[in-house]
């Protein structure tokens, strides 16, 4: 078990099933919720075996005991038991990401980025059109992040005066880090930016 998963057992808001299937564990779905939003999702969904079925199972006790909450999965798009099953239960895929891993040791640090910004609620409205392009139906919305935007770290790097990019990331706490996304202006990717 990582440190992550670990904190599921100190947690109010988060919890650890095990997934059963023939009499033997073959996985755990790793779950939190946010009751204030009915909000509830996954961390991790890892299954050996019987992918529709863990489904089916932890659906059916999201429903009895998160009722009115909504359901956000996170499955990559090579997991097709996943997303033929979710799809043909009424679930709708609101948006298609990228899983971006930085590996800090290897940047060269001596290239100083000067036009870089820290975004804060006084400056927000140098991030918020860059996020507003793509954030849709997602639940980490340009208002949403304003108003905890004391648990978020977002840069944004300018051309011309310009907002042309931001990343964000969570500020997890106990030393982890979730890189959220990176926002490009009008969605394109311009390297000398």
């Amino acid at each position: 078990m990582n440190d992550r998963s670990s904190k599921a057992f100190t947690r109010d808001t988060e919890q650890i099933l095990l997934f059963e299937y023939n009499g033997v564990i073959q996985g755990w779905i790793h779950y939190y919720w946010i009751s204030e939003d009915n909000y509830l999702s996954t961390c991790s969904f890892n299954i050996n075996i019987a992918m529709r079925q863990a489904l089916k199972e932890f659906i059916e006790f999201a429903y009895e005991r998160f009722r009115g909450y909504d359901l956000y999965f996170g499955f990559p798009a090579a997991n097709k038991d996943a997303i033929e099953y979710l799809s043909g239960h009424g679930f709708e895929c609101i948006e298609e990401d990228y899983n971006n891993v930085a590996f800090p040791e290897t940047f060269d640090m001596t290239q100083k980025v000067q036009s870089m910004v820290r975004i804060n609620k006084d400056n927000y409205e140098y991030f918020r059109p860059l996020h507003d392009q793509i954030d849709g139906d997602m639940y980490w919305n340009s208002d949403r992040i304003y108003n905890d935007i004391d648990n978020w770290v977002i840069f944004v790097n300018f051309k011309d005066n310009e907002p042309a990019g931001a990343v964000y990331y969570t500020d997890i706490k106990d030393g982890w880090f979730e890189i959220f996304g990176i926002d490009l202006k009008n969605g394109v990717n311009n390297p000398e930016q």
